[in-house]
């Protein structure tokens, strides 16, 4: 009798796993998996980091461009995108950036902030005023164009990263004036 009960025992332990053995296994897969899904976000993040750094850059050196033909930065954005078709060397295609309606602020990026084409265009300059009640309050109101900045998410650390060309800081003219940067509206 006791010969059987041994059988049967061996029978149970060869026909399949025991649920010891299944729980590590799928333990051990679900670390791989994590390790996996953090891997992909932190290469995805970089990779939106650089091509957001890389449209900034464009953007800016589109505006110098246009700085050097026409003595003055782009008002707008859409300065240099209304030009595509002309076969300026300013000229930048309209889909390759977007401009957020909504400034990207330090803690999180503005509504749709989510992709490396989306920026704001911020135009750096003084402007002329009769009286304190006439300051600039956005980039329409300037008409001396020292500069401009351009800001994009960083994905990797949350934050803005700018790229700017000219004068975006400091001070100009005699009396001094403060240089100043506005958001486009477009």
């Amino acid at each position: 009798m006791n010969r059987t009960v041994g059988n049967k025992k061996n029978q149970r332990k060869t026909l399949g796993f025991t649920i010891v053995e299944l729980l590590i296994v799928i333990v051990v897969i679900g670390i791989l998996a994590a390790i996996t899904i953090v891997a992909y976000n932190g290469v995805t993040a970089r990779a939106n980091t650089n091509a957001a750094a890389t449209t900034a850059a464009t953007v800016a050196k589109k505006a110098e461009a246009y700085n050097a033909t026409l003595s003055t930065y782009p008002a707008t954005l859409s300065l240099l995108t209304a030009l595509a078709t002309s076969g300026e060397s300013f000229s930048l295609p309209p889909t390759s950036v977007s401009l957020l309606s909504a400034p990207i602020t330090s803690t999180t990026p503005a509504p749709g902030a989510k992709t490396p084409q989306q920026l704001n265009y911020n135009v750096c300059g003084i402007q002329v005023i009769a009286n304190v009640a006439s300051l600039a309050t956005s980039a329409a109101t300037v008409t001396n164009r020292l500069g401009i900045r351009v800001d994009t998410w960083n994905f990797q650390t949350n934050a803005i990263q700018s790229s700017s060309i000219g004068v975006i800081t400091g001070s100009s003219g005699a009396p001094a004036t403060n240089i100043t940067c506005w958001p486009t509206a477009s």
